[in-house]
């Protein structure tokens, strides 16, 4: 007989997949130290949003509206610098 716990642990993952299947939700697992799948990442982003342009689920115009709208991130001399200082962060 199956123990509640395991029985608990099985239907948590049945609807994590059904989140993702009904959201069309897309994960990757990655690192940014190593890089790993880093560059699949942005390829299957990409790929994804330029299906949804082309078959119509995005509006282009609204994408551009909403870019246009985003102001610019200043950083002062302190971020700066942690930019800097950052080696594969």
């Amino acid at each position: 007989m199956m123990e509640l716990n395991s029985a608990k642990k099985i239907v948590n993952i049945i609807k994590f997949i059904l989140t993702y299947l009904i959201l069309d939700l897309i994960h990757f697992e990655c690192s940014a130290l190593t890089g790993l799948n880093v560059d699949d990442i942005f390829t299957s982003i990409s790929k994804h949003i330029l299906n949804k342009l082309e078959t119509g689920t995005i509006d282009p115009s609204s994408v551009i509206q909403n870019y246009s709208s985003l102001k610019p991130v200043i950083l002062d001399e302190k971020e700066k610098t942690n930019m800097k200082n950052c080696n594969n962060c």
